[in-house]
């Protein structure tokens, strides 16, 4: 499904889990990974991390995140180098790494928040995730992850207003592929219509809508391959739903889209137990 990973990193955190992280995917995939890097202020390089090369570190019992440093040091072969062009380049230099080698899939770090609002990993990952042209996966900087790639139980968040199917589809092919169980979720809020009076004619209202759009995110995980699939409809907040349903659904992958209003998408990738595939509509 995915040919072509990449993971970007920061010279201070190679141990970040993100890149032990996109080793496994990129094995799994049977994959090559290409690691995009600063190597001073202002200069980013390229190294590619060949496929075979990349299973093997995969089948090996790696200790610690450290094993990973150890693969960057001693494997790969530089491919190509960016010059930074402005100060706030970090998305962009991402960008032009994606085009120039075709990348399919992008895996970053998110870190915690600086005083200023920066993230210590993966600074603009509100920019970074808008702006993408290719799949997302974002990975917490104090992630616990306990099951690698492939994946067991995919949760798919679905919009309530049926605002694209996109991450639906995402979801279910890499499910599809691994054999894995998808459990699509729509949480109903009022914040849709910019009020927080819950009457009953409203929250009737919006769960119609809500099962008539996950009816249609069900029939087309169906039609992905997926053997299992389960539909949740809930009134609630998005965050505190996600957080419970993927300790009931025992998910090892959240899938959701770019561009959710009121902050919500940045809030799901900070917030989440485990990693998040974030899909942009087109």
């Amino acid at each position: 499904m995915y040919d072509r990973v990449l993971v970007q990193v920061d010279t201070d955190d190679r141990t970040h889990p993100a890149v032990g992280y996109a080793v496994d995917v990129a094995a799994t995939h049977g994959a090559s990974l290409y690691v995009l890097e600063p190597v001073e202020t202002s200069t980013h390089r390229v190294v590619r991390i060949e496929r075979d090369v990349v299973a093997t570190a995969q089948s090996t019992d790696r200790a610690s995140s450290t094993d990973e440093h150890t693969l960057l040091e001693t494997t790969g072969e530089v491919v190509s180098e960016f010059p930074n062009r402005t100060e706030t380049t970090r998305q962009s230099t991402l960008a032009r790494c994606v085009a120039s080698h075709e990348i399919d899939l992008t895996v970053v770090g998110v870190g915690r928040r600086r005083r200023l609002g920066a993230s210590v990993f993966g600074s603009s990952v509100t920019q970074r995730l808008t702006t993408a042209s290719t799949p997302v996966i974002t990975v917490r900087a104090d992630a616990e992850i306990t099951r690698s790639p492939p994946f067991e139980s995919v949760l798919v968040l679905v919009d309530q207003r049926g605002d694209g199917l996109e991450q639906v589809t995402r979801g279910a092919e890499l499910a599809a592929r691994d054999g894995a169980n998808v459990h699509l979720l729509a949480v109903v809020t009022a914040s849709v219509l910019g009020t927080s009076v819950w009457s009953r004619d409203v929250v009737d209202q919006l769960e119609a809508t809500a099962h008539g759009v996950i009816d249609d995110a069900a029939a087309v995980a169906a039609s992905e391959g997926v053997d299992e699939v389960v539909t949740t409809v809930v009134s609630g907040t998005v965050i505190s739903e996600l957080q419970s349903h993927v300790a009931m659904t025992d998910a090892d992958l959240i899938v959701s889209r770019t561009g959710l209003p009121d902050g919500l998408t940045e809030r799901i990738v900070r917030t989440a137990p485990v990693p998040v595939l974030n899909v942009h509509l087109e």
